[in-house]
């Protein structure tokens, strides 16, 4: 049987990525720190591994001069990125967390023409939209998490803001070069922070117990290293509203994790499921149109 679409290369590192990602919300939960305190130890890893690759393939440690500042912007609005999606995860849970990131789709769709001097592709916007319905009709069911949702919908936006800045850099730098300069630059401004962290709230510990440790060590390295090169190699073709799109999978990975591992069915009633229908409706919608019309395109 002949698909309508070609599965490329690019296509097939990207939802690896997207896979890989979905885990994420179980070392959310399972990691024994703040969201504050979670994301520095992480940055911290993950740019130490990025490290050690990038001194043993002999490959250059930093991007050029010109690409740093943009790199340090990206790497600030990652760090943003992830305090907001793991505060969404302890103020709601994963499943919710997880859902409100398909929101970045619209954001993306807008932006990113804007940012390339493009016309906005107005059946792109109308695929992100039908993520937005599905995520209105959570909220509506799920309201008792309102401040969960807030930072999810927030995370979406810094997800979709980073990656439209990340399909120019990765056009121009070695994916684990620039993957490593962001977030070094993501925890630098991370760490400024911290004493103001500690001084609100002198209560919450920064060190992580050696269970903890021993969960950063995979979670840097199997759920934020690899899918991160690997997503910063597929958007060397792919466009940025296709990734953030695609990044709208995640939550079916992460809900059917967090299904298995914490019977999150159990807090979770029918408007979720709707709302979770239209989310992959919008992305599978996408993949197939897309790749219909580039068909016909070039049968043209």
């Amino acid at each position: 049987m002949k698909l309508p679409f070609t599965f490329t290369k690019d296509l097939l590192y990207l939802h690896l990525a997207v896979l890989l990602w979905g885990f994420t919300g179980l070392f959310g939960k399972e990691i024994a720190l703040s969201q504050v305190a979670l994301v520095w130890w992480r940055m911290l890893f993950t740019v130490f591994f990025f490290l050690i690759v990038l001194v043993i393939t002999k490959k250059p440690i930093w991007v050029p001069r010109p690409h740093r500042p943009a790199a340090a912007l990206t790497g600030f609005l990652i760090m943003l990125h992830w305090l907001c999606f793991y505060g969404a995860i302890k103020y709601a849970n994963i499943s919710i967390g997880l859902s409100c990131l398909s929101c970045g789709a619209v954001v993306t769709a807008v932006l990113e023409p804007i940012h390339k001097g493009k016309k906005i592709n107005i059946i792109n916007v109308l695929w992100g939209v039908l993520s937005v319905v599905g995520i209105c009709i959570i909220i509506k069911f799920q309201y008792q998490y309102k401040i969960g949702i807030l930072l999810g919908i927030t995370a979406a936006f810094l997800a979709a803001m980073f990656t439209i800045l990340n399909s120019t850099l990765t056009q121009h730098n070695d994916p684990i070069t620039l993957s490593m300069n962001e977030l070094l630059y993501g925890l630098v401004g991370l760490t400024l922070l911290l004493p103001i962290y500690h001084t609100s709230y002198p209560e919450v510990g920064l060190l992580p117990t050696l269970r903890d440790v021993h969960l950063l060590l995979v979670f840097s390295s199997l759920c934020t290293c690899l899918p991160f090169v690997l997503s910063m190699l597929a958007m060397r073709t792919l466009s940025a509203f296709a990734v953030t799109l695609s990044v709208n999978l995640e939550p079916v990975y992460g809900i059917l994790a967090a299904f298995w591992f914490y019977q999150e069915y159990q807090q979770l009633d029918k408007g979720f499921w709707v709302g979770s229908f239209f989310i992959i409706c919008s992305v599978v919608g996408y993949i197939v149109h897309s790749h219909t019309s580039k068909s016909h395109t070039i049968g043209q």
